[in-house]
């Protein structure tokens, strides 16, 4: 056999495995059961010895809003984690999950802080906006909303090296990335494409939304201007809490075990990012 026909075996046979490990997925995702993601984090939180604490409580529409939380060394820098603002997105909240269930059984840095499920409601029901209609990610400047305030309360004096936002975008043709970052502080967002798009391509636009773009990614060293009122989960998370503030966007057309996947290795290397400091 020559050395073609063996690297053309080889690639078949892992084309043979890929194809396998999504229709494994695709059967088994559960990507709008919101009972059993807040239930499977739960268990991780059990598991590792970390903290589940209900921020609002389950109706009869919706499980609870909580955050996972768990300790590490203070010495070692703190990350924010968070997906399902948008309950149509679906693919940011397992990947999270997935990521969480594989890679915080041997914690080395600092705290880490997960809102695995901001919008389990309109998870449920495929739904970008919540159960009073309202887009959560235009409503963190509110003073009134319950779930904004106890997000607000639970962060308070918690300071992170990177904050990092999951979600998706129907219009991309690819992954992009909004990086708000601090002079002279980790950058994370050119790498954490790179890494991403192993799965999905890097958005080609030279133009997102409005912004200009390279590659995929969007970074400014303040907060950008908005055509809507309201300020989304990055701002604040940037003003008071992180050094730096992702949001990390995959295109919803490509397959959701695409999609999951490039949330993971992106939120992988983030993390090894900042391992390396």
């Amino acid at each position: 056999m020559t050395s073609d026909q063996q690297m053309h075996d080889q690639q078949s046979i892992e084309a043979q495995r890929s194809a396998s490990s999504e229709a494994i997925f695709m059967a088994n995702h559960h990507a709008h059961e919101a009972d059993y993601i807040v239930k499977r984090w739960k268990a991780i939180a059990e598991r590792l010895n970390a903290t589940w604490t209900t921020l609002v409580p389950a109706t009869l529409d919706a499980p609870e809003i909580g955050v996972f939380s768990l300790k590490g060394n203070p010495s070692r820098p703190s990350i924010y984690f968070s997906a399902g603002v948008h309950g149509d997105e679906p693919a940011g909240v397992l990947g999270l999950l997935d990521w969480a269930d594989s890679q915080l059984n041997s914690w080395t840095l600092g705290d880490v802080v997960i809102f695995p499920l901001l919008n389990p409601w309109g998870l449920k029901n495929n739904r970008r906006v919540d159960e009073q209609g309202q887009d959560l990610n235009r409503m963190f400047d509110s003073t009134m909303h319950p779930l904004i305030t106890a997000w607000k309360k639970f962060l308070d004096k918690r300071q992170f090296a990177v904050s990092v936002c999951l979600h998706e975008d129907y219009d991309a043709r690819g992954c992009y990335c909004y990086e708000i970052y601090r002079s002279g502080k980790a950058r994370f967002g050119r790498d954490g494409l790179d890494a991403a798009c192993d799965v999905i391509p890097v958005e080609d636009s030279k133009e997102i939304e409005g912004r200009e773009a390279n590659r995929g990614l969007m970074d400014i060293d303040e907060l950008p201007d908005l055509d809507e009122p309201g300020a989304p989960e990055a701002f604040p998370l940037y003003v008071n809490h992180a050094e730096v503030s992702l949001t990390f966007e995959t295109p919803s057309e490509y397959s959701l075990y695409s999609r999951v996947r490039a949330h993971e290795k992106f939120l992988c290397h983030v993390v090894a990012r900042l391992r390396g400091r």
